[in-house]
This record gives C-alpha cells, structure tokens and sequence, in this order.
C-alpha cells in the first residue's frame, strides 16, 4: 500500500495526472461532482447541416466532435410530402466508413470528425418533411440513443 502511495504522489507532483485531468476537464467531458465523463448534447456531438445541391439532391454535412463516431448502419432517411403525408424511405450514398469492434454492437462501420451524405428527394416532391436517424458514440464508453430529427422542407 506504501509503494502505491508513494507512486501517486510522485505522479501528482509531476503534474501527469493533473493534465489528464485538466484535458477530460477542458474537453466539457468531467463532471463537476464525480470527475466521471459526462457526455455532450447529442446536437453538439454530431452536428450537421443541409444545403441543397441541385433539384432534387441535397447534401447532409455532419461534424463529429474528437472522439464521437457515427454507425454506417444506423443511417435511414425518410420523406413525408405535404400532398400526402405518407413516408417513404429515401435513397441516399455514404461514402465507406472506418472498421470498428465496438464494446455496444460487435463489428461495425464508423464515421469520425466529418461526414458527407448525398440524398435525392423524389422529382415529384412540392414540400414536406425530412426524416434523418442516426446513432453514435462517444469513445470513452457512452452511446447515445437513436436519434430522429425532423426537416421542414419547402421545395
């Protein structure tokens, strides 16, 4: 127990446990009471925007904060036109992720720090809504919940 005191405290006066600390800290990631990672709004994790390309095609950007990941699997679109409010799933292209062994789903394809999705609405469409779901992780062990958002779309 002596030995494994001592160690701390020579690691404390090195200040290497006191950075990793400051890091986590400055990264929004510890809690004030526990110093257990705390995990950011889904929003800020995975933040992203839609610009339309060309009629008909629209690009969803996404940016993955440090150490966050988007699942290739867990990408669906869907597109419920004002003129019938029925959905329909929407085809769309993701370019090829990274190979992962996740600790929450095994084998899977993950995307981090930036994501480009290409989606074509139906020639059709006078207006409606976007559908977009998706999941993700945090590296240190968090996964956050299926997330679906919903874009008003005026065409």
């Amino acid at each position: 127990m002596g030995s494994i005191f001592r160690l701390l405290i020579i690691s404390l006066s090195l200040g290497l446990f006191s950075s990793s600390l400051a890091q986590l800290d400055s990264l929004g990631r510890l809690g004030a009471n526990n110093n257990r990672p705390v995990p950011l709004p889904v929003d800020q994790a995975f933040h992203y925007f839609l610009s339309a390309t060309d009629a008909g095609n629209y690009r969803l950007d996404f940016q993955l904060q440090p150490e966050h990941y988007l699942y290739r699997h867990a990408f669906a679109f869907k597109w419920r036109p004002e003129s019938t409010g029925e959905l329909s799933v929407l085809e769309f292209t993701l370019p090829e992720g990274l190979a992962k062994t996740d600790q929450f789903f095994g084998a899977v394809e993950v995307y981090y720090d930036e994501l480009q999705v290409q989606l074509q609405l139906p020639a059709s469409s006078a207006g409606g809504e976007l559908l977009i779901e998706y999941q993700g992780c945090a590296d240190w062990g968090f996964c956050y919940p299926p997330q679906q958002d919903i874009i008003d779309l005026a065409l």
